[in-house]
């Protein structure tokens, strides 16, 4: 008998009485089913030797079978195909058994998955490790290949023998970069896979339970490593990932292209919450004030996902503002200001923290320009979320013809106040201006004084509680 007829290549493992390894044969074709006791003589994944005595005598090349294998207290079900028998150097018959990689007892993850998978990063694999059934101090080590919202696909080596589909399997997970996780799985399917020469026992596997904590790790993960194509498909299955953020590139525009999906962005964006004028086109989003703008960018999976425009106007130079209004000397020179402009998100990668470490990107780039102030305009709506990161109301205000018409008002703020938390809701400052804060810290530009250290200490000790308000707060 040829070892790759029974097991596809795996080399089996020898099976002894002390293995407390158990297993019941009958023939499919029986009526009513009876099954009758067998010693398991050597296993693998793909296939079983069974010797066969007086009661099994009956059991023929060619029949097709059930088994249930009690493998540690775990019972798993299959159907097969005796491919062979053959008597050993002791005169044992042995039956020689394919199984199939479909339990006779189906499960409702009998199928194959339906839902999305994503699949895994090649540089950063999560692996994971659990007991082997039925060794002593023996373990398997897996690398996880895709996710799915109801199972993984998980591979190891070929000298895991005691791996049957069925099986529960405790997983320790390591997802790198993120954190570690414990799941418990059960086997729904058994190949073999080959990759550069070299071939691994691929299995996927099914959640048993999975805690709402084992999910958002495993979406953020996914964010950052995976093939996400949107945030929203993460949530669909119920998948949130703490950190948006964490998954996307910020740079400054660098090209002709970039520039043409900024423009597009900016009205998608708007348009969606009615702040487009009828008529305006993408064209209608570009301005003279872009070509001596900083136009940031955030990118994921080669698509901008947020923009926002940064103007650093000499004294000379006219705000965007002054085309609607005049500038008062009560307020900073210009040349003393950052005005903030054009910021837009895409809606399929809203309510995270994205549009947060945007605005932190921009403090932070402010603030080691040297510049004292920044200003923004926002609509009525808005105004109350952006007092409490710190911005103040001024007396301008204006309608903008471009962007519906919309009535809006121009704040400001002093950066180096904003970045230490003065006038700046606690909660929120850790979520905007905290990570910025701590970028420039030592910094000629950015010097906090004695008050200032122990306000952003105090804050920063309350950053357990703001975690809750990003997903439902921090949106565009």
């Amino acid at each position: 008998m040829e070892i790759n007829e029974v097991h596809s290549g795996v080399f089996p493992a020898e099976v002894h009485s002390e293995d407390n390894i158990l297993a019941r044969i009958r023939k499919r074709s029986d009526e009513p089913p009876k099954y009758e006791e067998i010693q398991v003589w050597k296993m693998s994944p793909l296939g079983i030797e069974l010797v066969s005595t007086a009661k099994t005598q009956h059991f023929k090349k060619g029949d097709p079978v059930e088994l249930e294998i009690t493998l540690m207290g775990q019972r798993s079900h299959y159907i097969g195909l005796i491919v062979n028998e053959v008597v050993d150097t002791d005169d044992k018959l042995i039956l020689c058994v394919r199984l199939s990689n479909k339990p006779s007892i189906q499960g409702k993850g009998s199928e194959r998955r339906n839902s999305d998978r994503w699949l895994c990063g090649n540089q950063f694999l999560p692996t994971c490790i659990c007991a082997t059934p039925g060794r002593f101090n023996d373990f398997v080590y897996f690398q996880i290949r895709d996710i799915s919202s109801t199972g993984i696909q998980i591979a190891c080596s070929l000298r895991n023998k005691f791996l049957l589909i069925g099986m529960t399997l405790d997983l320790q997970i390591s997802l790198p970069l993120v954190s570690n996780i414990s799941i418990s799985v059960t086997i729904r399917r058994i190949n073999i896979r080959s990759e550069s020469g070299k071939d691994y026992l691929v299995v996927g596997a099914e959640y048993q339970e999975l805690s709402q904590n084992s999910k958002n790790a495993l979406g953020q993960y996914l964010i950052q490593f995976g093939n996400v194509s949107t945030l929203d498909d993460l949530r669909n299955s119920k998948f949130i990932p703490e950190s948006m953020s964490k998954g996307a590139d910020f740079y400054f525009l660098k090209s002709e292209e970039d520039y043409r999906e900024v423009l597009e962005l900016r009205l998608s964006a708007n348009s969606e919450i009615g702040h487009i004028s009828p008529g305006i086109t993408v064209e209608d989003m570009a301005d003279e004030y872009d070509s001596r703008a900083r136009i940031v960018v955030a990118k994921y999976q080669g698509q901008i996902i947020a923009t926002a425009r940064m103007l650093y106007n000499q004294l000379e130079d006219k705000l965007e503002q002054e085309q609607y209004v005049k500038w008062p000397t009560s307020l900073p020179r210009k040349d003393q200001v950052l005005e903030i402009s054009r910021a837009a998100t895409h809606k399929s990668f809203r309510k995270n923290d994205l549009l947060a470490t945007l605005f932190g990107f921009i403090a932070a780039a402010g603030a080691l320009s040297g510049r004292e102030w920044v200003v923004i305009s926002s609509p009525d709506e808005l105004v109350p979320f952006y007092t409490k990161l710190g911005w103040n109301k001024t007396e301008l205000h204006y309608n903008h013809p471009t962007f519906g018409n919309v009535h809006q008002n121009v704040l400001m703020a002093k950066i180096h106040d904003i970045l230490c938390g003065k006038n700046v809701n606690p909660l929120y400052w850790n979520i905007m201006w905290k990570e910025a804060a701590q970028h420039v810290t030592g910094y000629k530009s950015f010097s906090p004084r004695g008050t200032d250290k122990l306000r952003m200490s105090i804050y920063s000790s309350l950053a357990p509680i703001s975690k809750f308000f990003v997903n439902r707060k921090i949106s565009n």
